[in-house]
């Protein structure tokens, strides 16, 4: 965490529940999809960015629609989890995307960023519903 967060934190700018170190996004209706060989991101992003996104931008969330860079999924047997590797790219930065799911149905995301400050996230897992983004 650096300076620049603790102050956001410290100003009491968070919504109640959460804090520097975790936000609660419950109810927003963020998503991390993989549907055949094509991946579909909209996450928000609470961090620093070491490069600027452009002036006017109101989306400076993690989106990304398309086919990724590489895909490597593994299923890790002690564990019974599975391990997403994935490596996308868009007009702006390059994204590394590590993606566990585990038995219980919890996920964690963890995308490190050739922009941005590294960010993680926990969520569960769903079926995919009928209509995708």
């Amino acid at each position: 965490m650096t300076q620049g967060i603790t102050q956001v934190a410290n100003s009491g700018l968070l919504m109640p529940g959460s804090n520097a170190n975790r936000i609660d996004l419950m109810g927003n209706s963020n998503y991390f999809r993989v549907v055949g060989d094509s991946v579909f991101i909209n996450l928000p992003y609470f961090g620093e960015r070491q490069i600027g996104g452009g002036y006017g931008n109101p989306d400076v969330g993690i989106n990304f629609e398309g086919v990724p860079l590489s895909y490597v999924l593994t299923k890790e047997e002690k564990d019974n989890k599975y391990t997403a590797e994935i490596k996308v790219r868009d007009e702006i930065e390059t994204l590394a995307i590590n993606l566990f799911l585990f038995p219980s149905g919890k996920a964690d995301i963890y995308v490190n960023s050739t922009h941005r400050s590294s960010i993680r996230y926990t969520g569960e897992l769903q079926e995919a519903q009928k209509e995708l983004p």
